[in-house]
């Protein structure tokens, strides 16, 4: 068993990037779930001003430029998605980071809808669809039956004073929309179901040309839906190619201020003019502004939120990051990449080849299974009671070193050890010539060792008995020629077996008198 040892200092420099709590950008998969299977790149108009993660392949094109990263870039793979770029951006943030540990995003908000409840902001009621009018420190909670128009002046409302609760939770889909005071507020709102935002949601005084907030503002937004947050096809959203409005920002451009945590599905445009949508836009092109976000974007699944439909249908990105909320600690995610033990290193490893050692973990707890990052590979699975077994596998594709992660799930917390391996070059195969072969009573056999070692090589007939053997001892590294005398043989078919301490050949011989 391989001894556990500190994190290297190499490895330093690469976790401290993993301290923050929030993202810019972080997805779990670069590729659509609408269209499963799509590709969706960075191109030359997005620019990125905060941390990117992703746990996939990251794609890029060289379109009007490459995108342009202001801050660390990193993926669990290891490399950008074979056909971007290269160099895959403008790194203007510091080098990418490959092979990084993997983010696990939650699948659902219970520690939201907790606190929720307690503070009296959890809503239920079956059947129900939601809206939510964000006003200063008030946040206007109205519902209607699924499938009828919601009318404001006779809906049900009930008043959230967000002093008393900054927690919200909506069992249901929820339309949201306002502006929060830009001082000392906070709303942390999340839904069961897809958040469809139906105007701004931002701090009161933002710049609605391209999102700065107020000067001094210490107010936050986060919007978590555990399934997808729509940009709806609203008039307020731009709908119908801007309503001619270009000129008027409170007309078109959508403008939000926060969070936004899509861990089920994507953010995503409403009705993208495809053929199956019920709505199509009568007017061409349907290009509905930009889309000006200052905060962070975490999703299960990357979404669109342009489409070449009818010449143009959608939003363009002006992505801001909002560094105040870089160590928010939000009550339903946990970015712990901490490790104990620290890190488990694989000796070199001719290219190739795999070699297989065991990760035991005395931490206490039940232990839910383990994924590890290519090359590296892990089948461990469920464990009620420790000592923990991990076994973990290394297979270097290439000469060169890797660094990977071990992602396990223990003692309530997600958990990281840093995998570290080193491809060298693989040694010349192990190789056996008989020559000629039909033979007539003498051949020869030419053997090629990559490395010192005790060879065996035996003759049986087709019946397994040995006839011969040819050699029994130990060979050093190189070429070697035996003789093969077959004169004391009925003609007919034979075996020959070289065997060394980790390799075994075995060839036809045909003799013939």
């Amino acid at each position: 068993m391989k001894s556990i040892i500190f994190a290297l200092t190499l490895f330093a420099a690469c976790l401290s990037l993993y301290a923050q709590t929030n993202y810019m950008w972080l997805t779990d998969h670069e590729t659509s779930l609408t269209f499963p299977g799509d590709i969706i790149r960075f191109w030359g108009r997005d620019t990125l001003w905060g941390p990117v993660h992703s746990n996939d392949w990251i794609a890029t094109g060289n379109v009007a430029g490459l995108p342009v990263a202001y801050d660390v870039v990193s993926t669990s793979r290891p490399s950008f998605r074979p056909g971007s770029p290269n160099p895959a951006f403008r790194f203007l943030g510091g080098d990418p980071v490959f092979n990084a540990p993997i983010v696990l995003l939650p699948s659902s908000l219970e520690d939201l809808q907790s606190l929720a409840s307690q503070n009296g902001a959890y809503f239920s009621e079956p059947h129900q669809r939601w809206y939510a009018s964000i006003q200063g420190d008030m946040i206007y909670c109205y519902h209607c039956q699924e499938g009828t128009f919601l009318d404001t002046l006779s809906a049900p409302l009930t008043i959230v004073n967000l002093n008393w609760s900054p927690y919200v939770y909506f069992d249901g889909t929820v339309d949201v929309r306002g502006e929060l005071f830009a001082d000392d507020q906070t709303l942390v709102l999340g839904s069961s179901h897809n958040i469809r935002i139906v105007d701004n949601v931002m701090l009161q005084g933002t710049n609605m040309y391209h999102g700065t907030l107020p000067a001094g503002a210490t107010s936050r937004i986060c919007l978590a839906s555990e399934e997808w947050i729509i940009i709806g096809n609203t008039t307020a959203n731009g709908r119908g190619n801007c309503g001619g409005h270009y000129t008027d920002h409170t007309q078109c451009h959508v403008v939000i201020t926060a969070l936004l945590f899509a861990l089920g599905g994507s953010l995503q445009l409403e009705q993208m003019n495809d053929s199956f949508d019920p709505y199509v836009s009568p007017i061409t092109p349907d290009e509905r502004g930009n889309l000006i976000l200052t905060g962070g974007i975490t999703q299960r699944y990357r979404g669109f939120v342009h489409r070449s439909n009818l010449g143009g249908t959608g939003y363009n990105n002006v992505l801001h990051y909002d560094a105040r909320l870089r160590n928010w600690h939000l009550p339903f995610m946990s970015y712990d990449t901490s490790t104990s033990p620290d890190s488990l290193v694989f000796e070199d490893t001719p290219v190739g080849t795999t070699i297989t050692d065991t990760l035991t973990i005395s931490m206490g707890g039940s232990f839910s299974g383990a994924y590890a990052s290519y090359p590296f590979y892990t089948n461990a699975g469920y464990q009620f009671s420790g000592p923990y077994n991990i076994p973990v596998s290394f297979t270097p594709p290439s000469v060169g070193p890797f660094y990977g992660n071990l992602t396990f799930y223990l003692g309530g917390q997600y958990n990281n050890v840093i995998l570290y391996g080193n491809g060298t070059q693989s040694a010349p195969p192990l190789t056996t010539e008989v020559f000629p072969n039909p033979f007539n009573n003498i051949s020869t056999l030419r053997l090629t060792l990559p490395e010192a070692g005790h060879v065996r090589a035996t003759v049986y007939n087709i019946i397994g008995q040995e006839v011969a053997r040819l050699a029994d001892q130990q060979f050093a590294a190189g070429q070697h020629i035996l003789a093969v005398d077959g004169a004391g043989w009925a003609s007919g078919l034979y075996f020959l077996r070289v065997e060394t301490l980790e390799r075994v050949q075995t060839k036809k011989l045909m003799l013939i008198k």
